[in-house]
C-alpha cells in the first residue's frame, strides 16, 4: 500500500508477456506491477465488456454526439449518490445519470427518461443505476 500517486501512474501495459509489458525496451521510471498483466491491452482487447472496450465506447460516444462534446450543461439533480445533468446543443438533448455511490440508487421520478439509452453501465436500468452506475439517453419531446 501506497499513499502516492506513483501505484497508478505506472507505464500502460501494452502487451501481457512482454518485458515492461510492451510499454518500452528502456528501464520505466515507475516498474509495472505483477498484477498488470491482466490489465494488458492485448488481454482486454477481446473482451467486449472490459475497461478498454467501455473507454473506447465512451470516446467515441463523445466524439459523435455534439451534445457531450460543446453542448450545454443544467444540473438537475446531485446529492451524495447520484449526479443528473441534461446536455443539449440545437435540438439535441441528453440526461446524463451517475451513481457516485457504492450501492444501487433508485432513480427519482421527477427525472425524465423519455427517449432512448445510448449507454448504460454497471447494471444501469430505466428505474435505477447499479453500484458506480451510469446511463446517458437521448431525449425526445
Amino acid at each position: 500500500l501506497t499513499l502516492s500517486r506513483d501505484g497508478v501512474r505506472t507505464p500502460m501495459p501494452w502487451s501481457s508477456n512482454a518485458i515492461n509489458g510492451g510499454f518500452s525496451d528502456a528501464e520505466p521510471w515507475l516498474p509495472t506491477g505483477p498484477d498488470h498483466a491482466a490489465l494488458a491491452v492485448n488481454r482486454q482487447e477481446g473482451d467486449p465488456d472490459s475497461l478498454l472496450n467501455l473507454t473506447r465506447r465512451l470516446v467515441r460516444l463523445r466524439v459523435e454526439t455534439p451534445a457531450l462534446a460543446v453542448g450545454d450543461l443544467t444540473l438537475l439533480h446531485a446529492d451524495d449518490q447520484l449526479l443528473a445533468f441534461e446536455r443539449r446543443e440545437g435540438t439535441q438533448r441528453l440526461l446524463c445519470l451517475f451513481n457516485l455511490g457504492d450501492m444501487p440508487v433508485t432513480l427519482p421520478p421527477a427525472l425524465p427518461r423519455r427517449g432512448r439509452p445510448l449507454i448504460h453501465i454497471n447494471s444501469a436500468t430505466d428505474e435505477r443505476l447499479g453500484a458506480f452506475g451510469a446511463a446517458i439517453w437521448e431525449m425526445t419531446a
